[in-house]
């Protein structure tokens, strides 16, 4: 699944699945209903990852990155690192 995380007054969903692994970020602001999309070219396919928001970063860690082909019988491969979204200007910080 994606990652959810509240930071003030926005939701962000990063990654996830869809057939196959995401690699996209989006913030829902929860005064004006409205979304942005969050540009992060560099963000490789992920989900079910980690995460959590730390001061003003949107923090994504691991997930798996290559589904098995056995579906959720078993696990596929993981990532092992670190992705921060900059919850005020909406940039990737590490990809």
């Amino acid at each position: 699944g994606a990652s959810w995380l509240h930071a003030g007054r926005e939701l962000f969903v990063v990654a996830g699945f869809s057939g196959k692994e995401m690699n996209d970020a989006h913030a829902f602001d929860l005064s004006s209903r409205a979304w942005t999309e969050i540009s992060v070219p560099d963000l490789r396919g992920r989900s079910v990852c980690g995460d959590c928001c730390l001061g003003q970063f949107a923090c994504v860690f691991g997930g798996e990155v290559d589904p098995s082909d056995r579906g959720h019988e078993v696990a596929g491969a993981f990532a092992n690192d670190l992705v921060l979204i900059h919850t005020t200007s909406k940039t990737l910080v590490v990809p």
